[in-house]
């Protein structure tokens, strides 16, 4: 479903103005605090956009131009998710229809990569493994357990690429 409705555009529009409104508030205001009572609220309900709120929002002149930029933009974001749904659909049909035994030490090798990923991805959130291993009650084992299939299927498919490349002799183009 490419073609964007009004509903999306307004929906997408509406969450630019309360991130905009939060972000002013943030800059203006002493009380820093979510709970006071200046703090915009998430259930706000915007009048009109206006053609200067609309310039504050992008690089446009008016409101008319906003919503034709967001439906543009909204359109790409379409276009590149199927593009990528596509592409993965391929890599899996690939690897489903590969007959390949993975070398052990290969996925282990996956599943330390994979933990430090997630590692790095829990540090974005200010989180550490340990605090995250304590609040899920998980153990490292039951991680690498839960992740071993995709750890498998990753292997696989950079043996398979591999193969490929050498068999059709390709090469990164230098840089």
């Amino acid at each position: 479903a490419l073609p964007e409705t009004e509903e999306e555009v307004e929906k997408a529009i509406e969450q630019a103005r309360k991130e905009h409104r939060h972000h002013e508030f943030h800059q203006t205001h002493e009380d820093k605090s979510h709970d006071g009572p200046n703090h915009p609220k998430e259930d706000e309900v915007f009048g009109e956009l206006t053609d200067e709120e609309a310039k504050k929002l992008g690089k446009v002149s008016s409101a008319s131009e906003l919503r034709t930029k967001v439906k543009e933009m909204l359109i790409e974001e379409k276009k590149r998710t199927a593009l990528e749904k596509r592409r993965v659909g391929i890599l899996d049909a690939l690897v489903a229809q590969t007959e390949l035994a993975v070398p052990k030490v290969a996925v282990e090798s996956e599943l330390s990569r994979m933990e430090q990923e997630f590692v790095s991805d829990l540090s974005r959130l200010n989180l550490n493994l340990e605090e995250y291993l304590k609040r899920t009650t998980k153990t490292r084992e039951s991680l690498y357990e839960d992740w071993r299939p995709r750890a498998v299927s990753r292997t696989k498919l950079e043996l398979i690429l591999s193969k490929i490349a050498e068999t059709e002799k390709l090469s990164p183009a230098p840089e």
